[in-house]
């Protein structure tokens, strides 16, 4: 089984979705004028959030995480979901770490560890 991943981070949990570029419209409105009209802008993708959460097996380990979270941002990357669906050329426009929590015990995901990392991360499809 491959773990979801963004780039080469690995994970135990993954949502969102990321949108691919589409054809944007904007619309025209004249003073007066019934009915829409609408013209191309050129394609055009949303940001879409992510959230992430990986287990790894001391407190510096998870501040490393954090390090290379960011050091993915303005870089494009191949995003694997659960399903093994992947999408590539996608931008990593942020990242946060939204915590940093230990557990019981080890939880036996992508790195065996007791610490979890959650992260929200702000992703952009490109073509």
């Amino acid at each position: 089984m491959a773990w979801p991943s963004i780039g080469s981070e690995s994970f135990i949990f993954l949502t969102g979705r990321v949108q691919r570029p589409g054809e944007a419209l904007e619309e025209i409105t004249r003073y007066g004028e019934d009915g829409h009209e609408y013209r191309q802008i050129g394609k055009r993708a949303k940001v879409t959030q992510h959230r992430t959460e990986v287990d790894v097996t001391s407190a510096a380990n998870a501040q490393t995480k954090e390090v290379n979270y960011h050091a993915l941002k303005g870089t494009l990357v191949t995003v694997t979901y659960p399903d093994a669906r992947s999408v590539s050329s996608v931008a990593v426009i942020d990242v946060e770490v939204l915590s940093i929590r230990t557990t019981e015990g080890a939880v036996g995901g992508v790195n065996g560890g007791d610490v979890i990392v959650t992260a929200q991360w702000m992703l952009q499809g490109t073509e």
